[in-house]
């Protein structure tokens, strides 16, 4: 589990961060980015940062659990965050998390149903100034909206 007061959790991130791909003066600002990720208050367990392989470049992705609700009820709709080499210049990669037996939804707009590649208007229009919390805030309100996910029917 990330504690962010937690000395052991912060040093066990910039560790990761010089195995990956970034220039050293992003690092800070990098791991302040996975900070506020794992801060932000929507989400049903806690998540989880790993290294991944990109375009032959370490970088680090955020699993990150959206609490979305539905029906009356919440559910658990996963999503994936990978910070690119050129953070802040470039937005991040968000992709919903879609498990065997379903789909994205394609009356989500927000959503390519063909790679799950998530691109809501403050992704298209990323600067450096942008705030990963206004990208989370507008994923919510757009799971929220139109549910990101639908279960695929079995044929019988």
């Amino acid at each position: 589990m990330f504690d962010p007061k937690s000395q052991n959790s912060l040093l066990r991130l910039r560790t990761e961060l010089n195995d990956c791909c970034y220039e050293p003066k992003m690092k800070d600002y990098i791991s302040t980015m996975i900070i506020r990720i794992m801060n932000y208050p929507k989400k049903t367990t806690e998540p989880h940062h790993y290294i991944k392989m990109m375009a032959q470049n370490k970088i680090m992705m955020v699993w990150y659990p959206m609490s979305v609700p539905f029906l009356n009820r919440n559910y658990n709709v996963p999503i994936q965050i990978y910070i690119m080499k050129h953070v802040p210049y470039e937005p991040p990669q968000i992709f919903l998390e879609v498990v065997s037996g379903s789909a994205a939804n394609a009356s989500n707009k927000d959503i390519d149903t063909k790679t799950n590649r998530i691109m809501t208007n403050s992704l298209k229009n990323w600067n450096q100034y942008s705030v990963i919390e206004n990208v989370l805030d507008e994923i919510f309100q757009s799971f929220s909206r139109v549910f990101p996910i639908y279960k695929k029917k079995t044929n019988q």
